[in-house]
């Protein structure tokens, strides 16, 4: 049925174009949907481990990764301002953060995890990310 949420047609017929459309269900299925939340949190452990432990170096490799480009100075900024907050605020919910945390990570607490699985799910939920042009 996700085809019928992003407008494209079923895989047996035949469609030479397809109509551009956005709807909230679409933005739903992206944040929501088993598999990008699994794809969001391998992302969150891919930058974790691949990065060194500084704030500006893993979003830098984040946004390569997602956009092919660095981060500006002002995303720089809005982003590890949500990653701070984040990692609070998930500290005070210790199950919540387990469920959301990449796999285990020697040195990561799981609220850290959490919050940069939560930062990778909304960097693939752009359309930056989601569209080719």
């Amino acid at each position: 049925m996700p085809h019928r949420i992003f407008d494209a047609h079923a895989h047996l017929y035949m469609c030479a174009r397809r109509e551009r459309s956005n709807s909230p269900l679409q933005a739903l299925t992206l944040l929501n949907d088993p598999v990008f939340v699994e794809a969001a949190r391998a992302l969150a452990r891919r930058v974790l481990i691949e990065s060194p432990p500084v704030t500006s170096a893993r979003l830098d490799l984040a946004f390569r990764l997602c956009f092919a480009r660095p981060p500006s100075a002002g995303e720089i900024d809005r982003t590890s301002s949500y990653l701070e907050r984040e990692t609070a605020r998930l500290a005070g919910l210790p199950a919540s953060a387990a469920a959301l945390a990449p796999a285990y990570i020697d040195g990561i607490k799981n609220s850290v995890g959490a919050a940069w699985s939560m930062l990778a799910s909304g960097l693939m939920n752009t359309d930056e990310f989601f569209t080719r042009e």
